[in-house]
């Protein structure tokens, strides 16, 4: 209970809550201005006058609770002064005593700071002596084992001599990195470099004589192929422990591979010989068996004998000697130049012997400088002009039959022709702008659904042969260019790592999904508008041709009408000639095999002619029924009688019309259901009932 709440109720109840002052952000002018809104200021003087008083009652309250406690508060403070007063001194000389202990500690420290460096310096030096002395042993060692080793190696013992001098050098290198900066070791490390260098030139002989792939030569240090291959591995692990990785591959440059490239430039100086040559080293050299072993001899991993010596050696003896290489003035040596050089990195590829190596290979700056050399653009331009010179060509006369019995127009004979060569590896196809040729596909398939698709449509003199021929040859033409471009796509173009990059496609899509894009790129080819484009121009000349036969009708009431002719028992010729054409049309599409075709234009030709020969039908139809009533209504005018005597005369020239109509409508419905079974022909069937209700 609040302390205000007994003295507050019922009607004296305060109109704010005594907590809003106790609030942070209170203030007088917004809580008057707040309050003054809902009651009036001297009711609100009031209610404030009041809790004031509450307030000050309130406060007696607690001073008289609390009052004993006050008095005994002043009370208990009388003598604390000196009681502290007693307890300063003893403190005071606690800390002093303690502030000397602390100095004291402080400079035992140091003390034992400056022994301990002392003794650790002392300790160092005895470590880099013991160092120095081991090393000056080694030293001593290898000279003595040195002295030993002829300048020519020509046995296994000098060779183990050899390999133990380099051990002894080693060790000393390591034992030298270990020791400080001082006159003996300065000595000590100009005594290793001569040792060094004499052990290099030593192995230097040997690592140009192993590394050819021509030695094999039956002494008493290598009796075999595997013995030189152990050799191989020996001197490369010697010029690991000296640190000088870099040497090997300048060796292998300078002594072994430039000879060797320069003597088959002087007898056959070519590149094909080139690469033969380069090719059968890799194959057979030691030194690039053992270093391809790197599952074994993992510490091998630090050398890259292709890409930093083979490859830039390669390249620099192209620039020299073989700079025509990469003009594209002649298409053709241009892709025999690429293609032998292709063959060449993927061999170089093949043999490196991590996948690192591989990724380091192909970003190193002699193959971008290599790849840029290439004029591939130019290239790809000489050689689609030459296909669309002769795709054109073929175009020009699109009515030509092909020569062979694959196609029946030889314009789709070239454009199959040129869509291979443009895929054709040995000839045209480089793998590296397979981008480009793709698109060259598409283009030239294009072009030919296009001009088959102008041609059919814009010409009206073109004839069925032609057309038919046209729809076959689209027809065999797409399965054989899917069956090209799907191959090919999935293959030789988009599988291939360096085109990948170029295309900016993702390397890590699978066969499905490229096979999948490949029909995506497919289905985008215009076939079935050219199709639709031959299907319209047939349904066109079907019902043109029809069309002639149909206005015979027209005839019938002039053959009846005032001839005296016998009634009519079969069909007119004209009804078989208004549905020979169509006939003739699917004949000839069945004979080609075409089926699709007449199940796509059958239905429509058939029910245009149709609906033509029905309009035709019905006006004839309505004419002779106008005559008969005009004749009808001049018998009742001339009389009775002449009417009566009329009647006798039998079947009359229009009913004789009327038959015959319906005798060849029976026969026309009869032929267009075994031409187009699928028509509708009830709505022409459906006049005759009408006309005889009528009757």
């Amino acid at each position: 209970m609040g302390f205000h709440d007994g003295f507050f109720t019922g009607s004296n109840r305060l109109n704010f809550e005594p907590e809003e002052f106790h609030a942070d952000s209170f203030s007088v002018d917004s809580f008057i201005q707040r309050k003054r809104q809902a009651v009036p200021l001297d009711v609100l003087r009031d209610d404030l006058g009041s809790h004031l008083k509450c307030l000050r009652s309130s406060l007696i309250e607690l001073i008289n609770q609390d009052y004993g406690q006050f008095v005994n508060l002043s009370s208990n403070l009388v003598g604390l002064d000196g009681r502290i007063q007693s307890i300063v001194g003893p403190l005071t000389r606690t800390k002093n005593d303690l502030q000397g202990f602390d100095q004291l500690l402080d400079d035992n420290i140091l003390s034992l700071s400056s022994q301990l460096e002392t003794r650790r310096r002392i300790r160092k030096g005895k470590v880099q002596l013991q160092y120095l002395r081991m090393a000056s042993v080694a030293l001593d060692s290898s000279e003595k084992l040195i002295k030993k080793v002829p300048s020519e190696i020509g046995s296994q013992m000098d060779f183990c001599m050899l390999r133990n001098a380099c051990d002894e050098v080693a060790e000393a290198k390591f034992l030298l990195q270990c020791c400080g900066n001082s006159k003996l070791e300065t000595q000590l490390v100009s005594r290793w470099g001569v040792l060094c260098n004499t052990i290099l030139s030593r192995i230097k002989n040997l690592l140009k004589a192993y590394a050819d792939i021509d030695f094999i030569n039956e002494t008493d240090l290598a009796k075999s192929s595997q013995d030189s291959k152990t050799i191989m591995k020996s001197l490369l692990y010697m010029y690991t422990e000296l640190q000088c990785d870099p040497v090997v591959e300048d060796i292998l440059v300078k002594e072994v591979l430039q000879p060797k490239c320069e003597l088959v430039l002087s007898k056959k100086g070519n590149i094909g010989a080139l690469f033969d040559t380069i090719e059968v080293f890799l194959a057979q050299s030691p030194l690039i068996f053992v270093w391809r072993n790197l599952q074994e001899f993992p510490w091998m991993a630090k050398y890259d004998f292709i890409g930093r010596a083979i490859f830039p050696c390669v390249l620099n003896i192209l620039c020299k000697h073989f700079p025509h290489i990469w003009s594209p003035s002649n298409p053709e040596s241009f892709h025999s130049n690429w293609m032998r050089c292709d063959k060449f990195i993927l061999t170089l590829e093949n043999s490196m012997p991590s996948i690192d190596h591989l990724q380091q290979f192909r970003v190193s700056h002699a193959v971008k400088e290599f790849n840029s050399k290439w004029q591939f653009p130019v290239y790809f331009q000489l050689r689609f002009h030459a296909i669309a010179t002769e795709l054109e060509s073929a175009l020009e006369d699109l009515t030509a039959p092909c020569s062979t019995t694959d196609f029946k127009l030889d314009a789709t004979r070239v454009m199959i022709k040129v869509l291979n060569q443009c895929w054709d590896r040995d000839k045209v196809y480089i793998s590296r702008i397979s981008g480009r040729f793709l698109k060259a596909s598409a283009l030239v398939v294009s072009r030919y659904i296009r001009e088959i698709q102008m041609k059919i449509s814009t010409n009206k003199s073109v004839s069925i042969h032609l057309s038919i021929n046209a729809y076959c040859d689209l027809n065999l033409a797409e399965l054989v260019v899917r069956q090209i471009l799907l191959q090919k796509m999935t293959n030789d173009c988009y599988l291939n790592s360096s085109c990948l990059e170029e295309e900016n496609l993702n390397t890590d899509l699978t066969t499905q999904q490229l096979s999948n894009s490949a029909v995506q790129f497919l289905s985008q080819f215009l076939w079935e508008d050219a199709r639709g484009a031959i299907a319209a121009n047939l349904v066109e000349i079907a019902i043109s041709q029809s069309s002639t036969s149909i206005s015979a009708v027209n005839d019938l009431p002039r053959l009846f009408r005032r001839t005296n002719r016998d009634s009519p028992s079969k069909p007119l010729e004209y009804v078989e000639s208004i549905l020979l054409p169509v006939s003739s049309l699917k004949n000839d599409i069945y004979n080609s095999h075409q089926t699709d075709l007449w199940e796509k234009i059958g239905d429509k030709i058939g029910l245009q002619i149709l609906q033509r020969y029905q309009a035709q039908v019905q006006e004839v139809l309505v004419s002779v029924q106008r005559m008969e009533e005009s004749l009808r209504r001049l018998k009742k005018v001339k009389g009775q009688s002449q009417s009566s005597g009329d009647a006798g005369k039998g079947q009359t020239d229009d009913d004789k019309i009327r038959l015959q109509i319906q005798l060849d409508v029976n026969y026309f419905v009869q032929k267009l259901n075994e031409i187009s079974p699928h028509v509708d022909t009830s709505g022409i069937q459906s006049l005759f009932r009408t006309e005889n209700g009528k009757q």
